[in-house]
């Protein structure tokens, strides 16, 4: 507690601050912080894509290493693949995951560890975010949108992103509602472009590169302009 006092005290001591959602910057106002605060999200390197038919499979992007996945990945396998067919097929892209995650599952599941380019991994599949914890932006999710990939996420794991439940992602936050999201998406074609596109439109109009740069571009010249004057 004291810790998050001082650092509260010295954000306080800066002209403005930036977010990359609008939800960390109600946290930050909720907790004592007064000076100016807006909202810029971070942009993504990843290629656009049209959508593409389904490959068969669901992946989640993530390294073993960072909390969140972690515990989103457990609570994946432990309460959700149980609901699912077992000839499933999920891929997990990201390092560090112990080999224990791909053996004696009740579905299918391939390590790939790195990945130099994610189209070559993830494309044309179904994305899950099964994040339960955090807070900040889930750039798995913008990665996904611009490759026009139907997503599956949790409440948690869309928090601060514009993305609506049922047209640019679904949401769900239980166990068997996830699992039957899953089965869902992968017996419906004209659902999972529904999807695939209502995130891809998402990503064009409010998180495509240029866009973004002409968001953070304006904070810079108001607060350029405060200086001045």
């Amino acid at each position: 507690e004291c810790e998050k006092s001082k650092e509260l005290s010295e954000l306080n001591m800066y002209d403005k601050i930036i977010t990359l959602t609008d939800n960390d910057k109600r946290i930050l106002e909720n907790n004592g912080v007064n000076i100016p605060i807006s909202v810029s999200p971070a942009a993504i390197n990843t290629t656009p894509l049209p959508y593409k038919e389904w490959l068969g499979k669901i992946v989640f992007v993530g390294g073993y290493n960072h909390i969140p996945n972690r515990e989103g990945i457990d609570w994946f396998m432990s309460q959700v693949a149980t609901h699912l067919p077992n000839n499933t097929k999920f891929d997990i892209v990201g390092t560090s995951w112990p080999t224990h995650y791909a053996e004696h599952q009740p579905i299918q599941i391939c390590l790939r560890g790195f990945v130099e380019k994610l189209e070559d991994a993830a494309y044309g599949q179904i994305m899950i975010v099964p994040i339960l914890t955090g807070s900040g932006m889930r750039m798995k999710i913008l990665e996904a949108a611009a490759m026009s990939m139907p997503i599956i996420t949790t409440t948690v794991g869309v928090e601060g992103l514009d993305f609506t439940d049922n047209e640019s992602c679904i949401i769900a936050d239980e166990p068997e509602s996830f699992a039957q999201a899953i089965i869902k998406l992968s017996n419906d074609v004209a659902l999972r472009k529904h999807i695939g596109c209502g995130a891809r439109n998402v990503f064009d109009q409010k998180y495509a590169v240029q866009i973004l740069a002409k968001r953070r571009e304006q904070i810079y010249k108001q607060l350029l302009l405060c200086e001045k004057d």
